[in-house]
């Protein structure tokens, strides 16, 4: 039991346990990279182990197709393939005990990268997509 608690303990203290990996939605698995473009999602990882300080947003969901795994340390990616074309996507938000969910919609371009973003107005976050490197918000909200 202590041994557990111990190596998870290392973990969060040495390596922060920040998400590398690239989420693919099981339907896009076979896709031809060049079919796809990259979306990361904007969060914070400056607080190390005090994660309860860092303004989490995470991908929830791509087109309808939830993104969330059990195995991973967070739940929800923060980095996924999207395909070229139109996209709806469902974006989580976590700060300590403040949570929130939304949905954006846009179309992604061949060759691009986007950045899913989010800005705190009180209890309120707003999100959107911008095109990584620039300001050029490409997205708008979900209506539905």
């Amino acid at each position: 039991m202590f041994r557990n608690i111990l190596i998870t303990s290392m973990c969060l203290l040495f390596v922060g346990c920040k998400s590398t990996s690239v989420y693919v939605p099981k339907s896009l698995v076979n896709a031809a990279d060049t079919d796809l473009v990259t979306l990361k999602a904007d969060s914070e990882h400056d607080h190390g182990i005090f994660v309860a300080f860092d303004e989490r947003l995470y991908i929830s969901s791509i087109n309808g197709e939830s993104t969330y795994d059990f195995m991973s340390m967070d739940g929800y990616p923060e980095t996924a393939k999207i395909p070229i074309g139109n996209n709806k996507i469902e974006l989580k938000y976590i700060q300590g005990q403040v949570s929130g969910d939304s949905c954006v919609v846009f179309k992604a371009e061949k060759g691009k990268v986007y950045l899913a973003t989010k800005k705190r107005d009180g209890m309120r976050v707003l999100y959107w997509i911008i095109e990584e490197g620039t300001n050029n918000k490409v997205s708008k909200p979900c209506i539905e």
